[in-house]
């Protein structure tokens, strides 16, 4: 499984995250590749639960990602 959305997750409070866009969560220990660009707000909980991974995996992958990677993004 491998999803692609707007947004890298930056940890803000409670669980909430900036997304920018071209970001991509694969079910394979939570690799991601984010790029800095325009942000907008979710929560880290429903992008994590799918990934049956914690949050703290989750969070810790987004602020080791690469942002210098791209990925196209799905329409």
């Amino acid at each position: 499984m491998e999803i692609w959305t707007n947004g890298p997750v930056v940890p803000i409070v409670s669980g909430m995250a900036s997304l920018t866009s071209s970001l991509c969560l694969t079910t394979t220990g939570c690799h991601v590749q984010a790029t800095l660009d325009h942000v907008q707000p979710v929560l880290v909980s429903r992008i994590a639960k799918p990934f049956q991974c914690s949050l703290d995996q989750l969070i810790k992958a987004l602020m080791t990602a690469p942002t210098a990677s791209r990925k196209f993004r799905n329409s």
